[in-house]
């Protein structure tokens, strides 16, 4: 998701996004200092979800709301405040927030709002495109409809390989049932979701140890861990373990 963090206090800003990108790496972060930057912010960049703090000088929360309404697409909105202010938030909740969120912010609770914002985006943009097929020509149909959903899939595992993914998951994403997804993205691709996935990692795992990132990092980050369990994968796939593919690399840029 690409996300605008809105807050006066640059540590407060700085310790927002530093949380997020520690939980969600692939997301795109941007921040600004008070409402009038936020609103550029959101002319130009377009964020999926904007988390702004309430009280903030010229703007409050809530004028920023009133002023969101005429931006489109709308951006969520979740309220961030070190008050727990009961009115406050049921009135920003009447003006369109998504949700509200009391400082200083939990991660566990985080994490979970922002997963479920981008299952709800995720929805929302299946049904658009869903309803813009529909007001297509059907004349020329042909399988080509399913690139997109493939893509999406894709990109998605790589954008998460640090995490837990299952197919499950996978399949809840792009709603479909886990069985009849997995028999689908065999027929469009060749490829189970599982050598997908390892194949993914494995590219991530080279790129980081060419830069120099220890085994048991690189392990993590690439959503296994277990380092042994990656260093079997690793070996089954290329032949060598990590250690002996780092070592190798090392040995060529010696001789150049």
């Amino acid at each position: 998701m690409k996300i605008l963090i809105v807050d006066d206090e640059p540590r407060h800003r700085r310790g927002m996004v530093n949380l997020i990108l520690s939980l969600r790496p692939g997301d795109s972060l941007t921040s600004a200092g008070d409402g009038e930057a936020a609103l550029r912010s959101i002319e130009e960049e377009k964020p999926d979800l904007v988390l702004t703090d309430i009280r903030m000088p010229n703007m409050d929360g809530l004028e920023f709301l009133k002023r969101m309404e005429s931006q489109y697409p709308r951006p969520r909105v979740v309220m961030v405040s070190a008050y727990n202010l009961f009115d406050y938030a049921q009135e920003a909740l009447r003006y369109g927030a998504s949700d509200y969120l009391l400082k200083p912010v939990d991660a566990d609770k985080l994490t979970v709002m922002l997963s479920r914002i981008e299952q709800e985006l995720t929805a929302e943009e299946r049904r658009r495109h869903e309803e813009e097929r529909s007001r297509q020509p059907r004349a020329g149909f042909s399988e080509n409809s399913a690139e997109g959903p493939v893509q999406d899939c894709l990109d998605w595992i790589e954008a998460h390989l640090h995490e837990e993914l299952t197919l499950e998951r996978a399949a809840e994403r792009l709603f479909f049932n886990p069985s009849y997804f997995s028999t689908w993205i065999k027929q469009q691709t060749g490829q189970t979701f599982t050598v997908h996935l390892t194949q993914a990692r494995m590219r991530r795992a080279r790129v980081l140890l060419e830069a120099g990132r220890r085994i048991g990092e690189t392990a993590e980050a690439c959503g296994y861990p277990d380092t042994k369990y990656f260093c079997r994968v690793f070996k089954k796939m290329h032949g060598m373990s990590p250690a002996v593919y780092k070592h190798g690399l090392k040995s060529r840029r010696n001789a150049e």
